[in-house]
């Protein structure tokens, strides 16, 4: 599925997302290179791209709970050793 936005929400989605994810110096040469990204930022609230991002760190999270744990395999019980044949008697 893919969206069409326009360029400065794009933008806006990224600046979230740099700032959201402690790239501060990514966010101000943002910021610098295009005012309205901010301005389009403080609309939108929360980005698309770190939604989608801890959605991805969830459910990778969720899947590995499912797995049942690995078991050792049970060692095997010796089995019962036999009395030695007695020789049978020479008449």
């Amino acid at each position: 599925m893919s969206l069409r936005l326009p360029k400065d929400e794009l933008e806006a989605h990224i600046y979230l997302y740099l700032k959201d994810s402690r790239y501060t110096s990514a966010a101000q040469a943002l910021e610098e290179a295009n005012p309205k990204a901010v301005t389009h930022s403080r609309k939108i609230g929360t980005s698309a791209l770190t939604a989608a991002s801890k959605e991805l760190v969830a459910a990778a999270d969720s899947d590995s709970s499912d797995d049942e744990p690995v078991r050792k395999p049970v060692a095997k019980k010796p089995s019962p050793k036999q009395a030695p044949k007695k020789a049978p008697i020479a008449d």
